[in-house]
């Protein structure tokens, strides 16, 4: 089962199109240690994103596990 999508660089300005048109909900995406920027694919299938299915759906699936970077702690 797919976990993730990946949103290539030259694809982050449509979803910030799209993001724009909604004051409600922002589609948003978390970058691997890669660089590879992800969203959840749980989004296809949840009618409240309905207006994102179509982009979500051009969108590659994630194979395997990412690799998220390590939270900085802010009091150090």
């Amino acid at each position: 089962m797919t976990q993730f999508l990946i949103i290539p660089a030259d694809r982050v300005s449509e979803l910030d199109a799209i993001n724009a048109a909604h004051n409600d909900r922002q589609c948003t995406f978390k970058e691997t240690t890669g660089g590879v920027r992800l969203t959840s694919a749980d989004k296809m299938n949840d009618v409240y994103w309905a207006d994102y299915h179509a982009f979500l759906n051009s969108l590659e699936p994630f194979e395997g596990d990412p690799e998220w970077p390590t939270p900085i702690d802010e009091e150090f």
